[in-house]
């Protein structure tokens, strides 16, 4: 762990195991962190929502989002800021990119207190359009001016501790029965190129999943069958209309799909598309999407469709 020494050490994890060194490697845009209650206004939304990580963002409507924020330092911080933004679907992340929600000031006592920790709600709703259904990006930041300032990069979770990434998106089988998918831009290149890839994962690394099913491990969460194809489609630039996919088994995008693609510049997207059938009762299936560059992972996007049967025990609460 970071030796905090007498100073605030403000943390937003970007795994279940941070202890905020940087860099951090492995999947650090799904952080445990970040939290939304679907379709309630932040001023009917409770202080703390009974089932943390469990919400699955609905378009179109009110949702509240919150975030656990530590301070692992021996000394307390006061007049610390919270900030919370959206992002269209994207796998890397820039100031111009970003769209504020809200924020909010905070204190937290010293890493010996009970009260280092808190959980804080964004005090303004997010209500994500129709146009994206759904599929923004949350990032969190929390930082003090003096006693801990935010730092570089400003948006990067696998480099500063201050920066908390959400980019997630669930889909239920039954809303999509031939697959799915979806359309991420690749961000900010600098001229540069990189590696967009995709692979099925399973879903036992991504301990969120069960909150999002809701069974309280009444029933453990299976992975579904590899049945159909996964790919991402060759770069485009943002905004082009990429064909649609008619049931996700006939026409595709121009050129060749594959599980990974080269993206050369900036303003470029691409489609992350999936085949899999129904993954069925009680389970899901898990997919992430990395940019990476001569092997290091640059940011990526995590995708899951749950079986249409859905969880015993749970009413879905979806996007839609």
């Amino acid at each position: 762990m970071p030796d905090g020494s007498d100073a605030p050490l403000l943390l937003i994890r970007a795994v279940p195991e941070d202890t905020a060194a940087r860099p951090i490697g492995g999947v650090f845009w799904e952080s445990p962190d970040i939290f939304l209650l679907p379709g309630v206004a932040p001023q009917d939304a409770p202080d703390i929502p009974g089932d943390l990580g469990g919400g699955i963002v609905r378009a179109g409507a009110d949702n509240t989002a919150y975030a656990q924020v530590w301070n692992l330092g021996r000394a307390p911080v006061a007049g610390a800021t919270v900030e919370f933004y959206w992002f269209n679907p994207t796998l890397l992340f820039s100031d111009a990119a970003a769209h504020l929600i809200g924020r909010t000031i905070i204190g937290l006592e010293g890493s010996l207190e009970s009260r280092s920790r808190k959980i804080v709600k964004c005090p303004v709703a997010w209500r994500p359009q129709f146009i994206n259904g759904g599929h923004e990006c949350l990032v969190v930041r929390i930082s003090h001016p003096i006693g801990d300032p935010l730092g570089q990069p400003p948006w990067n979770a696998s480099q500063n501790r201050h920066v908390g990434q959400r980019n997630i998106h669930v889909f239920t089988a039954a809303e999509n029965p031939g697959g799915a998918r979806l359309d991420i831009e690749v961000g900010p290149l600098l001229g540069l190129a990189i590696q967009v890839s995709v692979s099925r994962a399973p879903v036992d690394t991504a301990p969120w999943l069960e909150l999002i099913a809701g069974n309280g491990g009444r029933e453990p969460l299976g992975t579904g069958v590899a049945d159909g194809e996964i790919s991402i489609s060759p770069p485009m630039p943002v905004g082009s209309c990429l064909p649609e996919v008619r049931s996700l088994t006939g026409p595709r995008p121009a050129g060749p799909v594959a599980s990974r693609q080269e993206v050369v510049g900036d303003n470029q997207q691409v489609a992350f598309i999936t085949t899999d059938t129904d993954p069925g009762h009680g389970k899901a299936n898990l997919y992430r999407i990395i940019a990476s560059r001569n092997g290091e992972i640059l940011g990526g996007y995590s995708v899951v469709i749950l079986g249409s049967c859905g969880i015993p025990g749970k009413a879905l609460q979806t996007d839609r």
